[in-house]
Parts: C-alpha cells; sequence; structure tokens
C-alpha cells in the first residue's frame, strides 16, 4: 500500500515538472516572439509603435512652435515664404501664424499628417476670429508636452485624460464668456483694430470710420488692389460674389462691365441639358445675336454705298440684297436688349457657342450691354434668390418629372423658348467685375415715393428672425455672419476696401493684417470682447484652479495645473520677445492677472486698451482641445507603405 502510494506521488511530481517545464517553454517562445515582433513591427512593416508615434508628434510641435515663435507678438519680427518656384512666385513677408504654418513643408508622413491637422485647425482660428493663430501652435506644443508627461507616468489611461481635459475646457470657457463685455463701442473697434494691426493709426481710424458712418452691421469686405493704392469703394447696391463668364464681356476699361436698366435672367439650375441651353440660346439669338446681325449689315451697306462708284458686280448686287432686307426690318430689330444672365455653370458646349460669339462681338461691336456672370455656388444660393425676389425675376429651373415639366408649361409657370423673354427681371443698373456683380435699386426695392416695398419688407423680417434665431443659439458664427452680410447687402451697407502697396510683398502682408482686424472687430461685435494677448484665457485657468466649490479628482486637479501653467508660459514666450529678465516677466505677468490687465508691449507699460474679441481665447481653446484630443488618444500610426526607415 505504501509502495502504491509513493508511485503516485512520484507520478503527480513528475506531471509538475513537466507542467512547470512547459510553462517556462511557452514563456521562452512568447518572449521570442515578442522579440521577433518587434524586429518586425520595426522593419519590416508600415505600423509605428506608440513609443516613436508621441517621439515624433513632440519634436514635430516642436518644430512648428519654434518656426512661428520669431514672428509672435507685435514686436514679433516677420517670416519670409516663398510657397511655390522662386524664380517666379513672389515672396510674402509676415507674421501670421497661419500663413507660416501652410509655407512649412516636412518629408516624413507623420510629420505631414501632423502639420496638416495644424493647419486644418489654424484656418478655422483664421476664419472665426482673424487672430491668434500662433497662439494655437504655441499653446498646442506646450500643452501637449505637459499632457503627454502625464500620459507617460502610466497613472491614468489617454481616453480619461482626454475626457477631464475637456471638462476643464468646458468650464474655463463659460468662465471667459461670464467676463465678455458686450457694450461695444467705437473707441474699442479702434482699439481692436490697434492691437491687430501692430499699432496701424490709420488704417484703425479708417476701419472706425466705416463702423461710425454705417454702424455695426455694416459689411466690410477686404480686396487686392490692382493700382498700388489703398481706396475703398462704397456699394449702394446688392452685390454678388461671381463675376462675368469671361474677360471678354468687361468692355468699359477691361476691368468693369456696366450695363443700364437691363434684363435679368437667373437660370436656377446648371445649363447642362437640352432644354436649358434651348432656353439659354433663344435669349441670347433674340437679345443679342439678331440685333448685331442687323447692324453688321447696317454698317456693310454704309460702307457698299459709300464706295459706290468702284463697286464690282458681286458688290453691287450684295448691295441690293442688304438694302432690300434692311426695307423690310421689323421695328427696332437693331437694337440690342440689356441682358444679364445668371447661372451656377456652364457646359462644355456653351463654352464653345459663347467663344463664338464673343469674338464677334469683340470685332464687330465692344460695347454691347451683355454679361454672363457663372460660379454662383451653394454659399452664394442665398444671394441668388434674394436677387430673383427683388429684381421680380422668375427663375428658370430643370425638370426632373416630365408630366409635371409640361403641366407648368400649360399653366405659364415654366418658361418655353416661345415666352422666356418674358421671366426677366429689371433693376436701375449692374456692374460686373471678373469676381463680383452688384444690382443697383433693384426693381421690387422700392415703391414710386421711395419707400420700401412690402416685398422688400418681408425678405428683411425675415431676414432679422433667422439673424436672432442664430444669435440665441450662438452655433454657428459663421452662418450668423451670411445672413447679416444678406442684410447689409440687401440695405446696401457694405464697403468694398481695396489693400495696396509699393509692392506685392508689402500688399500681402498688409492684406493678411488688415484682414485679422476686421475680422476681429466682427467677432467682438457679435460676442462681446475682453482682454487681448490670451489674458483671458490665462485669468480664467486661475479662475477654475482656485475654484473650491466643489470635489475634484486627482486627475482633475492636474488636468487644471497643466492648462494654468501652459497659459503662463505662453504669456512668457510672449514678454520674452522684448524683455530677457526672467524675474521682470514674472512680476509683470503677477500683476497682468491681479490687476487685471494687459501689457503693451510697444509701449512697455500696463494699459486696459488692449483688447480683443472673446472669442480669440474660446477658439483658441476648442482648437487646441480639438488637436490634443486627436493626438494624445492615438497610440500608433500607420505609414502609407513598407519600408520607410526613417523612423526606425
Amino acid at each position: 500500500m505504501k509502495m502504491k502510494e509513493v508511485r503516485k506521488e512520484n507520478k503527480l511530481l513528475a506531471e509538475q515538472c513537466c507542467e512547470s517545464a512547459r510553462v517556462e517553454d511557452i514563456k521562452t517562445i512568447a518572449a521570442e516572439d515578442n522579440i521577433e515582433t518587434d524586429n518586425i513591427l520595426s522593419q519590416r512593416c508600415n505600423i509605428l509603435d506608440k513609443k516613436t508615434l508621441r517621439k515624433y508628434q513632440r519634436s514635430t510641435l516642436k518644430l512648428i512652435s519654434k518656426s512661428i515663435e520669431p514672428s509672435f507678438g507685435p514686436k514679433g519680427s516677420n517670416t519670409i515664404t516663398c510657397m511655390y518656384d522662386p524664380d517666379t512666385a513672389p515672396t510674402v513677408y509676415t507674421k501670421d501664424g497661419f500663413t507660416i504654418l501652410k509655407s512649412i513643408k516636412l518629408y516624413g508622413p507623420l510629420e505631414k499628417s501632423i502639420v496638416r491637422d495644424m493647419i486644418d485647425i489654424s484656418r478655422n482660428q483664421a476664419k472665426n476670429v482673424g487672430d491668434a493663430t500662433s497662439s494655437v501652435a504655441i499653446l498646442s506644443h506646450i500643452m501637449f508636452e505637459n499632457l503627454a508627461k502625464l500620459e507617460a507616468s502610466n497613472k491614468y489611461l489617454p481616453v480619461n485624460i482626454i475626457e477631464e481635459f475637456s471638462e476643464v475646457v468646458k468650464d474655463i470657457k463659460k468662465d471667459i464668456y461670464s467676463r465678455a463685455r458686450k457694450d461695444i463701442t467705437l473707441d474699442d473697434i479702434y482699439k481692436i483694430c490697434m492691437v491687430s494691426t501692430n499699432g496701424n493709426k490709420e488704417m484703425s481710424q479708417r476701419i472706425r470710420g466705416y463702423y461710425e458712418k454705417y454702424g455695426f452691421d455694416v459689411t466690410l469686405d477686404l480686396k487686392h488692389s490692382l493700382n498700388g493704392k489703398t481706396y475703398d469703394v462704397e456699394i449702394d447696391g446688392m452685390c454678388l460674389e461671381s463675376g462675368a463668364l469671361d474677360y471678354r464681356f468687361l468692355t468699359d476699361d477691361g476691368i468693369t462691365k456696366t450695363i443700364e436698366n437691363p434684363r435679368i435672367y437667373v437660370f436656377r439650375n446648371r445649363i447642362d441639358n437640352v432644354r436649358m441651353f434651348e432656353l439659354f440660346d433663344t435669349l441670347i439669338q433674340t437679345n443679342i445675336v439678331n440685333p448685331l446681325h442687323w447692324k453688321i449689315i447696317q454698317n456693310r451697306v454704309k460702307y457698299l454705298t459709300a464706295n459706290k462708284d468702284s463697286l464690282t458686280q458681286d458688290e453691287t448686287m450684295e448691295l441690293a440684297k442688304y438694302s432690300n432686307q434692311l426695307n423690310n426690318m421689323p421695328k427696332d430689330a437693331d437694337q440690342y436688349v440689356p441682358t444679364v444672365i445668371l447661372t451656377p455653370h456652364v457646359s462644355q458646349d456653351m463654352s464653345v457657342m459663347m467663344n463664338n460669339i464673343l469674338d464677334i462681338m469683340h470685332t464687330k461691336d465692344g460695347n454691347i450691354p451683355f454679361a454672363v456672370v457663372h460660379k454662383i455656388d451653394e454659399c452664394q444660393n442665398v444671394f441668388y434668390s434674394d436677387i430673383s425676389r427683388l429684381c421680380g425675376a422668375k427663375e428658370i429651373s430643370s425638370y426632373i418629372d416630365h408630366d409635371r415639366q409640361k403641366a407648368d408649361e400649360v399653366a405659364g409657370y415654366t418658361p418655353t423658348p416661345d415666352n422666356v423673354h418674358e421671366f426677366y427681371g429689371s433693376c436701375e443698373k449692374i456692374i460686373v467685375t471678373d469676381k463680383t456683380t452688384t444690382f443697383f435699386n433693384p426693381k421690387l426695392k422700392y415703391d414710386e415715393n421711395g419707400n420700401y416695398t412690402e416685398t422688400f419688407n418681408n425678405l428683411m423680417n425675415h431676414l432679422e428672425l433667422a439673424c436672432k434665431g442664430e444669435i440665441e443659439t450662438g452655433d454657428d458664427v459663421v452662418n450668423l455672419h451670411k445672413i447679416k452680410k444678406r442684410i447689409n447687402s440687401l440695405k446696401g451697407k457694405a464697403v468694398e476696401l481695396y489693400i495696396g502697396a509699393i509692392s506685392q510683398p508689402k500688399r500681402e502682408q498688409a492684406y493678411l493684417t488688415i484682414e485679422d482686424a476686421i475680422q476681429n472687430c466682427k467677432s467682438a461685435i457679435l460676442s462681446g470682447y475682453g482682454y487681448g494677448s490670451n489674458l483671458e484665457g490665462l485669468i480664467s485657468a486661475y479662475n477654475i484652479r482656485a475654484d473650491k466649490s466643489k470635489e475634484k479628482s486627482e486627475l482633475r486637479i492636474e488636468i487644471e495645473e497643466i492648462i494654468k501653467i501652459s497659459y503662463h508660459e505662453l504669456l512668457r514666450k510672449l514678454l520674452a520677445t522684448i524683455i530677457t529678465d526672467e524675474n521682470e516677466i514674472y512680476d509683470i505677468i503677477n500683476k497682468m492677472i491681479i490687476n487685471k490687465q494687459g501689457y503693451d508691449l510697444i509701449t512697455k507699460d500696463f494699459s486696459y486698451d488692449i483688447i480683443a474679441t472673446i472669442e480669440t481665447d474660446i477658439c483658441v481653446l476648442e482648437s487646441i482641445s480639438q488637436i490634443l484630443t486627436m493626438m494624445v488618444t492615438a497610440n500608433q500610426f500607420i505609414l502609407p507603405e513598407v519600408n520607410i526607415n526613417m523612423y526606425i
């Protein structure tokens, strides 16, 4: 019995030893597999691991930040950019962070993707507030470094870090909004412009004057001057941001075309099918080509009559033929019908026909009152409708349902070649350029007493309600601007500001600076204003960090501290452009926070005049939150192809 037990015990022990050996073998194989996997990952596939990804994320953001810092702030220096062939393309001297960022070219696919993401984020910043694109790039680098360190501690998951980060950002935004000042004045407009233009008094005063003359809802559109001078054009009519189909229409001075009392035909859809082409051709033939034909005959008869004594037999027969035709010419058949056709797009077939007509126009009569305005995209559709309504034009549309089309044709609701001429609207005058078309005194805007018509008032009431709704929701600043632009265009409260300079680089630099100032003013009027130089963000970061009203997790406290020190570092970098003493810099920052006062880097003194739209700091936070969410939560990168060894 004992022997059996010993044998059983020995057998069990042997099995355990074998099992232990198998476990060790498995561990060894697994370790070898890991080594092999690592080798494959780094050398034989297109996957970059998290460690490599973080390394290049940090280095790329650092490079972007370092390239923008020299141009940071009012005392920053210009960066010379050349986007294309240096032999032919003009260089641009700029301090604009977005422009510099667009010019940065990196070799690796990972670096390219990061730069591309940063460009997209900065573009949104520039579009919404027109400023602080440099702050976005620099602050993104600072915050990412701090968040990457927090993640590397392995105390928290990346997703939890980003979730908490988003919550803190949300609270900071609320705090900034709570201090926004809405009672903007003309002096505030001037101060905002002075900050945005780096102290350009002349341009700041000019922009202030526009708001003083037309009110805070005026539309200011920036253009490039072709004569080297800076000037403005006050628009009294509705302006459509679409121009002539071909430069040959612009016969007045090679730049514009003025047409008095035109018939306006609105093609709602693309002219790319047989029906739309037929209607278009009918209008051109009747209003332009036929009168041109009679004028050509008249000119030929005049020439032959003047040289009657020296005519050949064929020319004599030609004179008799054309004279007979003129005797039977219908009344006013030689009179052009001033015509402007609006269309979103023209087909290739129509373009060929237009080329032939334009060639004849230029050789036979260079001042025909005719223009085709095209490339009216989706963004312009709302203006399109406004023009149709106030000019009294019936829109010419395509049909999908042929039965509906025939029924509408019988009822007279849709045009045919026989009645398409009746679908026109009218206005007092139209000025066409290569990029814009302005409609003066549309038919249904004023009554016989010079008062607004019911049609105009109904349209304005509709737009005012839409504007009020957008302001209340506050979700879409871009759409709100479009509605206000429609209102101002309908009222005629618009100014085109043409920027000129002695050289193209100077013009480009001035254009970008003034563009930022105008956008900053627009945003401040809509959303309110506060302290400039990212001081609002820093103050709110301190306020949120000091808030003891609710319990905070350890992660929350660390995130609050990261944002606070990041803003502090951003302001330190700004002040470091003119101050070398670190102790002095920190002293200035503390006084700015305590006294809630900006610091003028030009005069080197504290000032309450350093103001900007409140949306500047809001958009900076939103932009940074967006880019960091993408970067921190990523744990690997897939290269476009295998064997790219630059990352090994």
